[in-house]
């Protein structure tokens, strides 16, 4: 059931806690879907982050109360009552209950594949896992939360178009990069000075100035668009990681493109698999066993 704070006469306490949640005091309620900023949701074929609360995007921000030892203890909470969620909270915290007088329609329409979960002792929204049985030449598209859906995302544009590693290269995602706390895409080689240009940065932007690069993430051709992901594996004719170049990876076998070969008898190729943040950061699957 998604909960939200009710908007009705509150005792104080409630009252602060509806501020903090932007919920207003008027009738009008508006959605907001969670903010996922995942690369291929604007068409670009890499989808380095996944979005929404846990999964790196926007949305409203949680409360404090969202304590938790295992996913049942969280439920899924929205900005306001009858909307898609937002964010996760503890089951039991009053911001769990606050809505609990409000009959609520099914969620409308549209609404991010998310559940809570249940990560580092925080209530968070996590991407459902959803098996597909689709063979996607360029990859799966992404929601709003940046969370993979079970739909062919459309071919990349050539900013990102690929067929090589080689003809990628790893390029801010903003005008910060990972050097200096923003964060790194990869995009394809001939296109990189437009891509820069087209980023409006100025000589001197406001940055964090903490360097969160991942030395592990190198520019990958995968699903015919730019990425970054892994070294050494995930090609089926790359040789890599010792297992003959068949796409695995520590997670799990990759799927669901025609790079890499059908999951083993007693699997199905899973998107958004927890274990699988390296697929899901390519827009692909993850072979899984049933």
């Amino acid at each position: 059931m998604l909960v939200c704070p009710l908007r009705l006469a509150a005792p104080a306490a409630l009252a602060a806690l509806l501020v903090a949640l932007g919920c207003g005091s008027d009738d009008s309620e508006s959605a907001s879907a969670g903010g996922g900023s995942g690369d291929s949701a604007g068409g670009d074929g890499g989808g380095d982050s996944a979005g929404g609360d846990g999964a790196g995007g926007g949305g409203v921000s949680p409360p404090t109360a969202s304590a938790c030892a295992v996913p049942e203890d969280c439920v899924a909470v929205a900005a306001t009552c009858c909307e898609c969620p937002t964010f996760a909270v503890s089951a039991g915290s009053e911001v769990a209950s606050a809505c609990e007088q409000v009959d609520c329609d099914p969620p409308p329409d549209g609404c991010p594949l998310v559940e809570p979960a249940c990560v580092d002792f925080q209530c968070q929204l996590a991407c459902t896992p959803v098996a597909t049985g689709q063979v996607c030449a360029n990859g799966f598209d992404r929601d709003s939360f940046g969370c993979l859906v079970d739909a062919c995302r459309a071919p990349p544009g050539e900013v990102y178009a690929c067929e090589l590693d080689d003809d990628c290269v790893e390029a801010p995602a903003d005008c910060c990069g990972c050097e200096l706390g923003g964060a790194e895409t990869s995009v394809a080689a001939s296109a990189l000075g437009g891509y820069l240009e087209s980023l409006g940065c100025s000589g001197d932007p406001a940055c964090p100035g903490v360097d969160v690069c991942d030395a592990g993430l190198v520019p990958r051709c995968i699903a015919q668009g730019c990425t970054l992901g892994p070294a050494g594996g995930g090609s089926p004719d790359d040789g890599g990681d010792g297992d003959g170049g068949d796409g695995s990876l520590p997670g799990g076998n990759l799927c669901g493109v025609p790079d890499f070969p059908p999951c083993p008898v007693g699997q199905a190729c899973i998107l958004n698999l927890p274990d699988g943040d390296d697929a899901s950061r390519m827009g692909v699957g993850t072979c899984a066993d049933l």
